[in-house]
């Protein structure tokens, strides 16, 4: 008698939920700091660590090229093993309980069935086909409950309502449904609380076990697209984060609980997927190009954890100090793209499109870990993959020495690939700013080849000149040095910029060098005012000689007819510095 009256009050509770009919019933008391406060208190203790029974740091590792191929693979990040190994062809993210692995499975129809599969062993537990006349918005699961959003057409002017449903999680059996008035994302579940993204406006706290709704964040200042559940509390927001909490029941980007780092120009401030946009919930260029963070929590105040949130941009890693938008450590990965990444709090841990994984340590960028799916059936081919490791990091003796900082950046800098222009152009401004020789030596090499594209290549040019490093006069000195060779095969590399770099130094000692260029017939007619610009502002006047030869040797030369500008610096350089001689062989010419 007792549970048949339980079960009855959930159910009247349930139903009330469920049939909010407007907008201002559904959402009456939004942004109440005690109800807020009070939902969120009947939050239970997650704890730190992966969240599977096994303990284990995990990765769930979604392969193949084809449906055909397609594999969910588990594998153990610690002992560097696979775990299980079963046929799938996820639609959306997989999504990793206590007991459990949840997936949308391809199926009969669009957004396919709701799989739920062992979290030790991979074998199904059960399976369920979603109608037709639905569409899946996203799953969570928390605890022993899988937790499912899906929406319908409205019957009035297309007006779109939700249902967000409980499943037990081993069983599949339904626990409620809750119907929710107007657009709804997809869920996250945190400690028996279930949290849904509302209208871009409201984020809704329902009880877990229950279904009642207990209470409505307002998030007046900023869209709320997504909601996350991590280890040390709930967030939401768009453009920044928000600690869920009676601080930011209001969504006031004034208060404690809002976080919004300061990110450099190239960076896409991703924080987490739309999940009001269901083509974001599958595997895809979001999980590759996005911002990495984790937050140190108290009930009403937050702070960037280490103070850095990462940047994942497809095949390189940026830690960025939230607070300045200065690069503290970068790290780029040998020619494929991460496919997935997580920060576990201590590391950025992550798998490449062949199925390599990684680990960097996520205060200094240092390489930590290696580990590899096995490839006895061919090459692995790596769609995306989910990763259960709070708190994971390398194993003791995995280290590598970390480079340094500008070696980093240079090897992006001059990276092949071809896609990472606005990249490659934030590296080398990165790089400028740091002193040295080395870092000339290093700039020095985009004059090398001929794969940069002009954009990247005239940034290093700028930077480059801008320098005006004292320390590197012998390394533009070398350069200038090297004359035409067919015979070798040897052609100097933009000259132009060497002279640049030593009139912005007033570099005297390199003028001879840079001189003797004159003398050679292969010397491009456009780096005459190049030599000359040098010449005039160091002042030196021992290489008028030098001009006069010039000025006398091609004086009458036709190819200048089209071109005068060659002999015409070189005339100012004898009008400016030149004496009584000069002015003889000019009246001459």
């Amino acid at each position: 008698m007792k549970r048949a009256t339980a079960c009855f009050l959930v159910a009247a509770a349930t139903l009330t939920v469920g049939c909010a009919s407007t907008a201002s019933e559904s959402f009456s008391g939004a942004g109440d700091v005690a109800a807020v406060r009070a939902a969120l208190a009947r939050s239970s203790p997650t704890g730190s660590g992966p969240t599977n029974v096994l303990g284990q740091p995990m990765a769930f590792v979604v392969t193949g090229s084809s449906a055909a191929d397609s594999q969910i693979v588990a594998f153990d990040l610690k002992a560097r093993t696979v775990l299980w190994q079963q046929p799938a062809d996820p639609v959306a993210r997989l999504a990793v309980g206590r007991n459990v692995v949840v997936y949308a499975q391809r199926g009969d129809t669009k957004d396919g069935d709701l799989v739920v599969r062992d979290v030790a062993t991979g074998a199904v537990r059960w399976q369920k086909k979603l109608s037709s006349a639905l569409g899946r918005v996203g799953f969570a699961v928390d605890g022993d409950r899988v937790y499912e959003s899906t929406e319908a057409a409205g019957a009035r002017g297309g007006i779109r309502s939700s249902e967000l449903g409980a499943y037990d999680a081993a069983s599949g059996a339904v626990r409620w449904r809750v119907r929710l008035e107007g657009d709804a994302g997809g869920p996250a579940a945190r400690g028996g609380l279930v949290f849904v993204p509302r209208r871009s406006q409201y984020v809704t706290i329902i009880d877990g076990v229950t279904g009642v709704v207990l209470a409505n964040i307002l998030s007046r200042e900023e869209a709320a697209s997504f909601v996350k559940a991590l280890p040390e509390g709930l967030f939401f927001g768009s453009r920044g984060i928000f600690l869920a909490s009676a601080e930011s029941a209001f969504g006031s980007r004034q208060s404690g609980a809002y976080l919004q780092a300061v990110l450099p120009p190239f960076v896409r401030p991703l924080y987490h997927w739309d999940m009001y946009r269901t083509e974001q919930v599958d595997y895809s260029a979001v999980d590759r190009n996005r911002l990495l963070w984790r937050v140190v929590a108290s009930p009403d105040k937050a702070t960037f954890a280490q103070g850095l949130v990462v940047v994942h941009n497809f095949r390189f890693l940026f830690g960025v100090d939230a607070a300045l938008g200065t690069l503290r450590w970068a790290y780029n990965h040998p020619r494929l793209d991460m496919m997935a990444s997580d920060h576990t709090g201590q590391a950025i841990v992550f798998v490449s499109s062949d199925g390599a994984f990684g680990a960097v340590d996520a205060r200094t960028g240092q390489h930590t870990y290696e580990a590899r799916l096995p490839q006895a059936a061919g090459p692995v081919v790596v769609r995306g993959a989910t990763f259960d490791a709070d708190g994971f990091e390398a194993p003791a003796g995995g280290a590598s020495e970390a480079p340094q900082l500008t070696q980093v950046l240079s090897s992006i800098a001059w990276d092949p690939d071809a896609r990472f222009t606005d990249v490659k152009l934030f590296a080398i401004d990165q790089l400028s700013r740091a002193p040295g020789k080395d870092v000339t030596g290093e700039l020095l090499k985009a004059l090398e080849g001929d794969e940069l594209s002009p954009r990247v290549l005239d940034r290093a040019v700028d930077a480059l000149v801008a320098r005006q490093d004292p320390s590197a006069l012998n390394l533009y000195i070398e350069g200038l040095r090297v004359h035409p060779d067919y015979a070798e095969d040897r052609k100097p590399k933009r000259l132009d910029v060497y002279a640049r770099a030593v009139t912005a130094l007033k570099a005297k000692t390199a003028i001879p060098a840079l001189v003797e260029h004159l003398r050679l017939p292969d010397t491009d007619l456009q780096f005459i005012r190049e030599i000359a610009d040098a010449v005039l502002a160091t002042e030196s006047r021992e290489s008028l000689g030098a001009f006069e030869d010039f000025l006398l040797q091609y004086r009458a030369d036709p190819a200048f007819t089209a071109r005068p500008g060659a002999l015409l610096a070189a005339s100012e350089v004898l009008i400016k510095l030149g004496g009584v001689g000069q002015e003889a062989t000019l009246l001459f010419i």
